[in-house]
């Protein structure tokens, strides 16, 4: 039964001394329940819907179920999952449920869930949740960007470890969030309702899940889950909460316990709050005894001791209880009392064992009994080394009022520890929050003297954990006492795994340090918690301490967060600065003061002192900008005094260049030379990279180029330590020791009989010869001899060489028969074929080979070079192992490398074993022997260095390897040709490049510095003897592999103007990988990852692994992927299935929901689908291995007849059939050998149909090129950049470094044919090519001669200049490199007009109609010039135009006398001539056609003839706004006059009026009467007046005015 019901009992019910208050149970609404889950079941997969609707949830995981106390969720795989589509047709909503949140729960994380996820992200797609951290609700239409939360207004976190009811309700706009039945948060701006998520269909609906994949689970219970339809009541919600917070109450009423107060002499602590949420309040009944705070009024000495009783109010939501304690107050001492209490109080640490000075309390004064050796301050002077040690009595005297008391403490003095030097360093550090442990302290020790290699110690586990504070310990520092043999840790009582908060560690966190103490560094004392920060800090990180001379004492100094006084809940914002406080003893701390305050977040101070000066090194903790370029790096500074306030600045951006960001750094002179070393924390990446300087002052720290660190060092202390600490603590943590540092084993097979393969190390690990022997001449002496075969002889190593090894070298020289049998190993260490390191001539991928595994063969980290051992001859081979990195050198030069291995030497080593491996044989009992010779095996427990193995190798004119920060790969180093290959990265400026060699010793290069490396630069190695060796150095930008990361089996298509590869994942043991991802450029070199597209199992019932091989094909704008796919256990037979989508970028379904060829419907596996699509739209599919199937796809292009399958089996098939089209032959290409093999490669056929016949294979065209590494390549594809004849082709081959036929990565070279059409083998490059540029001329336009016609071009990008031509110089280009601009042709006609950009082109038509003629008649007055006289010539010019330049002109004249005539042009100019035979008003035109005929016509101003003594008066020309042109004459005449007010044009004149030079006539016209009046002088006048007909009314006037121009005839 559900706790909610058991609990109504509890009203009422006395607890100790307590009374429980709780209302009386309501019933919970049951009005609008849509489900309710009570989750009291026991047991089950079902969360039981007691709403009555049917609603059962899903209870996934692995659920913990205790009844009334709920369902428990282990944070790991537990969740109920409620129905689809919870929240259609609900626009108000209440979500109630009861949780407790682990404390161990991380962030981030849900406590409820409804909505969507984005398959392809992982993101939520429309949601409604609440989460605990930074407590809120939330809803959104789509990611986390649009939330709209309803959270309250000073943020915190949901209590945890305590049953809390969380309530959600909303109605409208209005969202309301309570906590235990009260409301904490209103949000009255809500704009989404529950129903719009999703538009009503929600299949993401989780208790204790986030709808976002990569968030955590719930950890934690929950119980009584309540979804309403209807937003509940405040009264409701507070009744929904009732019994939770009545269970909560009784459960801190009953805890509540302030101890013994049957005699309190001090005042007490009040809890203000209870572990299960109760706020707690209290009252006091006699405050003159103890107020409500707990503070206490002693009675006077002598009185009675007080009583009182104190009542504690426990409330929570609507339910309350109160509890009372009695408490008796006793009487205040007498004088006496005090001083006697007080000197028994006294406490001197540490006193029977005085190593440095005494923190002598205060309140009491001292005296010493042998000042010389203590003071009465607590200076300790100890006796001198070999001396007895000293007691020495000290005397307390505590004075209290009147009265005092005295105390005597007997101090022990020991003689100074006895001088020794420092052999060795002990490593103290954590290992990151990212583990479970992690946040414990661990200790290495380093290989001898050398600070640069660390084996860890007490098998990896922690040295020190931590119990008390958070739990948690990082940052841990060691600092010796100045005498020598006292020792204290300090480190940072911090813990971040599970719950990720650094906000609140920061707010929130401890004040307090942890300290131990130790004499021999061994044995500690008990952990304590010691406060050293004020109550204004927010945390207290990474102590440190140097011992001050000055002081005597200790300086303490650490980050903190200061808050402001009146913030004492820290909720400002701040940031760190450096704190320090004294102290002598770890116990007692002087008041804390600001050390380093710039203003800004610093913290990880370290100190090191050098010559009376110290340097501190501090991490400045800002964000980068461009205002703080430094941060995240560290700063170095120096001062005279350790305390001073003021350091001067030494250097800053310590770090920068070679780390990507660092913290915690440690610092510490080197044992044997004047070198410090600072380690500096990459966080987020390698973690400890060490650095060296011989110069402090300097502040230029180098890193260091090899060193062995322990597994996953953190923010720690490197303590140099003397031979007997440093075998002390081995011998407590290395049992039993280990053998001794460097050469473990050295077999020189110089043996000539026998059956004991001698070790020349001198540590006595004889080999034993098995079977019978034989030797050879060697390198040196005599070699072991190995026919192979099943009676070959091999030695057995015996057991203990790899015992405690945290590194190790094997060497080895090998004269290897060049067997054709594969998977012989030269030598083999390890217990068992699971855990092993080899070496092997020849592996299944034709390649030497070694590894290091403790999980067999498929968790090998692997070392493979690009070919086999060469046969015949000695070489030199040599593996190390160092930390997370091995390599493996062939004669001195390295030629495999691999990280982020795991397994050490001393993994391999099994106490149950005889043996330690072999020489000549393998740990699989199946492998053949090795066949061949073996010389001077050599087994280090230190990884050698470069120079050391070119020198075992012989080669002192040899570079083993180059250290070149610009480098993508290793180079590429061929002794042989004396060259080497420098790949490196894009952007890299080959202009100045300072590589650096690695040498034998003693060996030098020359010349030295930054050379220019456009062209190859020759090298001179000179060894110590004298002798030297030019070398070849080149350097290429190698920009393969196109897509980062490892990807298989690329099909690469191309839609529109975007090139696709749709890929196998890759890296998978097996090739179990499950998803599919789709990558596009517009360039073939940049390439975008569009994510995962597919995943097998989750979207494909059929299959739930070996996603392999896809390809893609499209039709009638739907995208069809075609792939490869099986089941992961059980029935693994590979299927060929196609799934649909409306981009290449997916997401894709299941098309059939089935396979489209199933597993054993074809001979073979079926695998490796591929698509061709023919000119007519016809698509056809390919697959197989072993043989090739081809089949016409039907056009649905989801089925086939399988009736019309055909197969195909050309010589040396294998698998990743590809089909292509040129110039009517088709190419049939497929993958040949194993894609394990180093000799995958491509071959073809031709035939002359989608479906052959073809014809026999015609040769290779891909494959290895050694000299690069580049190695297994195949599983290819082809396209052609449209609108070109160039091809390329995507395939695979091993990632670089160190790939195999799992590890495998994609990149695009040249395809090319030759004249006959023959393909060319392609050169595989490590350059690839470069970008390219597909081109659309777009569609065909038209336009007008001489007018810009639109051309709508487009370019993919910008690698390749866009650039127009055009079939004809008359078309003219506005921008010709500007796909969108336009184009004027000079004529008509239709153009070919072509985009080129690179090698892609692409051409339209552009249409030109003719267009008239322009012709520009002059401007100015319609009749500007005088009368002329009959017979006159009269000449008109006019400028003439085309739009089409190329069209020639003719102009005809209409003169308006009823003649015509040709005019001339030139220039531009139409020229016309006219000679009038009779008086009159004439408007000539001139109309001009182009040799198409099109017409423009422009009419002339007035021409006006007169006849002269005629009796004629003629005029044109204009006064003011008055245009006018007339001729009057016997018989009549014409007038045209022009006002403002219109045209006048006349029917009749009368003959004109003649006195002398002046002339008068009249006219008419329609509705209108004229008088004109002219005098011809020597200036004309004119005066004009028009009448309306009708009215009589004057309509205008020309008042006898001069005329403006033209003139007036009598």
């Amino acid at each position: 039964m559900h706790s909610r019901l058991l609990l109504a009992p509890l009203a009422g019910l006395a607890l100790l001394a307590g009374t429980l208050v709780a209302p009386a149970p309501a019933a919970a609404a049951t009005d609008g329940l849509v489900l309710w889950y009570r989750l009291d079941e026991s047991t089950g997969a079902v969360a039981t819907d007691s709403s009555g609707n049917g609603r059962d949830g899903a209870v996934l995981g692995t659920p913990s179920w205790s009844g009334d106390q709920g369902l428990g969720l282990n944070g790991t795989d537990t969740y109920i999952k409620a129905p689809d589509h919870l929240l259609r047709d609900m626009d108000s909503i209440s979500v109630s449920f009861d949780v407790k949140i682990d404390s161990a729960q991380p962030t981030p994380y849900f406590l409820y869930g409804f909505g969507n996820t984005d398959t392809t992200t992982g993101y939520g797609n429309g949601y409604l949740f609440a989460t605990g951290n930074s407590f809120r609700n939330a809803i959104s239409l789509g990611n986390w960007s649009g939330e709209q939360n309803t959270r309250p207004a000073t943020g915190y976190n949901l209590a945890r470890n305590a049953w809390k009811t969380v309530t959600y309700t909303q109605t409208g706009t209005t969202g309301t969030l309570y906590e235990d039945g009260v409301a904490v948060a209103t949000n009255t701006a809500v704009g989404v309702l529950p129903s719009a998520i999703g538009g009503g269909s929600t299949t993401a609906n989780y208790f204790g899940r986030s709808v976002y994949t990569g968030d955590r689970y719930l950890k934690g219970g929950l119980r009584d889950v309540r979804v309403y339809d209807r937003a509940l009541s405040a009264a409701e919600v507070e009744t929904l909460a009732a019994p939770a917070n009545t269970e909560s109450v009784a459960a801190d009423l009953a805890a509540l316990n302030l101890g013994d107060t049957s005699g309190v002499t001090a005042d007490l602590t009040l809890p203000a709050t209870a572990p299960n949420g109760s706020r707690v309040t209290w009252s006091s009944d006699d405050s003159g005894v103890i107020t409500d705070g707990g503070r206490i009024t002693r009675p006077a000495a002598g009185e009675p001791d007080a009583h009182a009783t104190l009542t504690a109010t426990l409330s929570r939501g609507g339910a309350s209880a109160t509890k009372t304690f009695e408490v008796t107050v006793e009487a205040a001492f007498d004088d006496a009392a005090n001083a006697a209490a007080a000197a028994a109080a006294l406490v001197v640490h540490d006193v029977d064992d005085v190593r440095g000075n005494l923190a002598l309390p205060s309140n009491a004064t001292w005296a010493s009994s042998d000042p010389a050796v203590i003071s009465a301050t607590g200076e300790v002077h100890r006796p001198a080394t070999g001396s007895a040690a000293r007691t020495v009595t000290l005397t307390a005297t505590v004075t209290y009022g009147t009265a005092t008391a005295t105390r005597e403490f007997t101090a022990t003095v020991p003689p100074l520890p006895a001088a020794a030097p420092y052999e060795g360093y002990l490593f103290s550090y954590f290992t990151g929050e990212g583990y479970a442990n992690g946040e414990q302290i661990y200790n290495a020790l380093s290989n001898g003297n050398n600070p640069l290699s660390w084996r860890e110690i007490n098998a990896g586990n922690p040295v020190l954990t931590s119990t008390k504070g958070t739990t948690g310990l990082r940052d841990p520092f060691i600092i010796r006492s100045p005498e020598g043999d006292k020792f204290y840790q300090i480190a940072t009582d911090l813990k971040i795994y599970g719950n990720g908060d650094w906000d609140a560690s920061q707010r929130s966190g401890s004040k307090s340090i942890m300290v131990w103490e130790s004499t021999d560094l061994v044995n500690w004392t008990d952990q304590r918690l010691v406060k050293v920060s004020p109550d204004t800090a927010g945390n207290t990180w990474a102590p440190e301490a140097f011992y001050s001379r000055e002081l005597g004492a200790y300086v303490v100094f650490w980050a903190s967060k200061l808050y402001a006084e009146d913030d004492p809940n820290h909720t400002g914002s701040t940031y760190n600065r450096m704190m320090y406080a004294t102290t002598r003893d770890f116990h007692t701390f002087s008041e804390p003061k600001v050390w380093k305050d710039p203003g800004y977040s610093v913290i990880d101070s370290t100190i090191v002192e050098h010559e009376g000066v110290y340097h501190r090194i501090t991490k400045d903790e800002r964000n980068n900008s461009s205002s703080s370029p430094c941060s995240k790096f560290l700063i170095q500074e120096r001062a005279a005094d350790l305390l001073d306030l003021e350091w001067d600045f030494v250097a800053e951006c310590i770090g920068s260049g070679a780390l990507s960001r660092g913290e915690g750094p440690l610092v510490f002179k080197s044992n044997t030379e004047d070198r410090w070393y600072l380690f500096i924390d990459e966080y987020g990446g390698r973690g400890y990279v060490p650095f060296s300087t011989t110069d402090l002052d300097s502040g230029v720290w180098t890193p260091e180029p090899t060193y062995s660190l322990p597994s996953r060092p953190r923010h720690g202390t490197v303590l140099p330590v003397t031979r007997a600490e440093y075998d002390r603590i081995s011998a407590k943590y290395e049992e039993p020791p280990t053998p001794a540092i460097g050469l473990r084993l050295r077999y020189q097979f110089d043996e000539t009989s026998g059956t004991v393969a001698r070790d020349t190390s001198g540590n006595d690990f004889n080999g034993t010869y098995v079977r019978t022997p034989a030797w050879g001449a060697g390198v040196q002496d005599g070699s072991f001899k190995m026919a192979g075969g099943a009676s070959s002889p091999y030695v057995t190593i015996p057991n203990g060489v790899l015992k405690g090894a945290q590194a190790a070298t094997v060497s080895v020289w090998a004269k290897w028969t060049a067997s054709t049998t594969i998977n012989q190993w030269i030598y083999a260490l390890g217990p068992d074929s699971n855990r092993y390191l080899f070496t092997g001539p020849r592996n299944g991928g034709n390649v030497l080979y070694s590894a290091i595994t403790t999980g067999s063969w498929s968790a090998e980290s692997k070392l493979a070079h690009n070919a086999a051992l060469p046969g015949g001859a000695w070489q030199h081979i040599a593996v190390t192992i160092d930390g997370a990195n091995a390599a493996m050198y062939l004669n001195g030069t390295r030629v495999a490398s691999a990280t982020g291995v795991t397994v050490k030497p001393a993994d391999l080593y099994d106490a149950t074993k005889a043996y330690s491996g072999y020489v000549g044989r393998s740990l699989y009992a199946a492998d053949p022997y090795y066949a061949g010779e073996v010389d001077d095996f050599r087994i280090y427990d230190t990884a050698l260095s470069p120079s050391e193995i070119l020198e075992l190798a012989g080669r002192t004119t040899s570079v083993g390897d180059v250290d070149l920060e610009a480098l993508k790969v290793d180079a590429i180093i061929d002794d042989a040709a004396s060259t080497v290959t420098l790949p490196v990265k894009p952007g890299t400026d080959v202009t100045s490049l300072s590589p650096a060699f690695t040498l034998a010793r003693g060996s030098t290069v020359t010349p030295a510095g930054a050379r220019d490396f456009t062209s190859p630069v020759t090298y001179t190695v000179t060894a110590a003897d004298g002798t030297s060796r030019a070398w070849t150095v080149k350097a290429l930008v190698m920009k393969s592999p196109v897509i980062p990361g490892l990807y298989a089996d690329p099909n690469i298509s191309v839609f529109g103007d975007t090139f696709w590869i749709h890929a196998t994942t890759d890296g998978f043991a097996g090739w179990s990988g499950t998803q599919f991802h789709a990558f596009s450029s517009k360039n073939l070199v940049d390439w975008t990852d569009h994510g995962v597209i597919l995943d097998l199992g989750p979207d494909v019932t059929w299959a739930d692994n070996s996603a392999w091989a896809p390809t893609i094909a499209q039709r009638d704008g739907k995208y069809y992927l075609y792939f490869s796919g099986g089941m992961a256990t059980g029935n693994t037979a590979k299927h060929l299935g196609v799934a649909v989508a409306d981009s290449p970028a997916g997401p894709f379904t299941d098309a059939l929901g089935k396979p489209l060829v199933a597993a054993g419907a074809y001979s073979g596996q079926m695998i490796d689908p591929a698509v061709f699509t023919d000119d007519d739209g016809k698509s056809y599919l390919y697959w197989g291995n072993g043989n090739s199937y081809q089949v016409p796809l039907n056009d649905d292009m989801v089925s086939f007849d399988s009736a019309a399958v055909r197969t195909y089996r050309p010589t040396n098939y294998n698998e990743g059939s590809f089909v292509i089209k040129r110039d009517g032959v088709y190419y049939f290409m497929w993958s040949e050998n194993d894609t394990r093999s180093a000799d995958y490669r491509v071959a073809y056929a031709t035939g002359s149909s989608p479906l052959g016949p073809w014809s026999d294979r015609v040769g290779v065209i891909l494959s290895k090129d050694a000299s690069l590494g580049i190695l297994g390549t195949g599983h290819h594809s082809v396209v052609r950049v449209p609108g070109t004849g160039d091809w390329y082709t995507a395939y695979h081959r091993f990632a670089m470094p160190g790939g195999d036929g799992t590890h495998r990565e994609t990149t695009i070279d040249r395809l090319e044919f030759t004249a006959d059409g023959a393909i060319k083998p392609v050169v595989p490059t490590l350059t690839s090519i470069d970008p390219v540029t597909i081109v659309s001329a777009g569609p065909d336009a038209g336009g007008v001669e001489g007018s810009a016609v639109t051309l709508s071009g487009t370019v993919s990008n910008d690698a390749n200049r866009a650039t127009w031509t055009a079939d004809s110089d008359g078309c003219v280009f506005a921008d010709p490199h500007a796909a969108a601009t336009t184009v004027t042709c000079a004529d008509e006609g239709d153009y070919t007009v072509t985009l080129t950009a690179g090698r892609s082109h692409d051409s339209a038509t552009i249409t030109i109609v003719n267009a008239a003629p322009v012709v520009t008649v002059p401007g100015g007055r319609p009749a500007p010039d005088a009368p002329v006289a009959v017979k006159t010539e009269v000449v008109r010019t006019l400028p003439v135009s085309d739009p089409g330049s190329g069209d020639t002109l003719t102009c005809t004249a209409t003169w308006g006398d009823g003649s015509m005539s040709e005019g001339t042009i030139a220039g531009g100019v139409c020229t016309v001539r006219h000679r009038y035979t009779a008086a009159g008003v004439y408007r000539p035109s001139v109309t001009v056609r182009d040799d198409s005929g099109a017409p423009a016509t422009g009419v002339l101003p007035f021409v006006t003839v007169h006849q002269p003594r005629a009796g004629q008066v003629a005029g044109s020309g204009w006064s003011g706004t008055t245009d006018f042109a007339f001729v009057a004459k016997r018989g009549g005449g014409t007038a045209w006059i022009s006002t403002p007010q219109g045209v006048f044009t006349s029917s009749s004149l009368t003959p004109a009026l003649i006195l002398g030079p002046t002339a008068t006539f009249f006219g008419s016209g329609a509705g209108f009467t004229m008088q004109v009046t002219v005098i011809d002088g020597k200036r004309d006048r004119i005066l004009i007046r028009i009448w309306d007909t009708r009215t009589g009314k004057l309509v205008h006037e020309v008042r006898d005015a001069h005329l403006d121009g033209g003139g007036v005839t009598v």
